[in-house]
């Protein structure tokens, strides 16, 4: 496969995947997306597949497991030592800590 790192990676895949005959190439193309969009991902997805007529896609294994992969991909942790030390003093911060949560994505 490809190797995606943002949205131009996947407008300028030849081929897109079906996965087994499950979406068409706009749906994948879309879903492909959303997937590059780290802060994002999860509410898209959670979108995309909330859609009455997309909902059965979900039937496929392996876009449960992709929805899965997401839901569950750990993200920044924060741990309380630095959620004690609050935000950034300035913007930019120094780094990328307070940009987690202390359950990764999920929180």
């Amino acid at each position: 496969g490809s190797d995606i790192r943002g949205e131009d990676d996947v407008l300028a895949l030849q081929s897109l995947p079906s996965f087994n005959e499950t979406l068409g190439p706009a749906e994948s193309e879309l879903l492909l997306t959303y997937l590059t969009a780290p802060y994002l991902r999860v509410p898209l997805l959670l979108g995309f597949f909330m859609d009455r007529a997309r909902l059965s896609l979900l039937r496929e294994p392996q876009l449960q497991a992709v929805l899965d992969a997401a839901l569950f991909e750990p993200g920044p942790w924060l741990s309380a030592e630095d959620a004690v030390r609050g935000p950034p003093k300035t913007v930019p911060g120094p780094d990328r800590k307070h940009l987690g949560t202390p359950a990764g994505f999920l929180y």
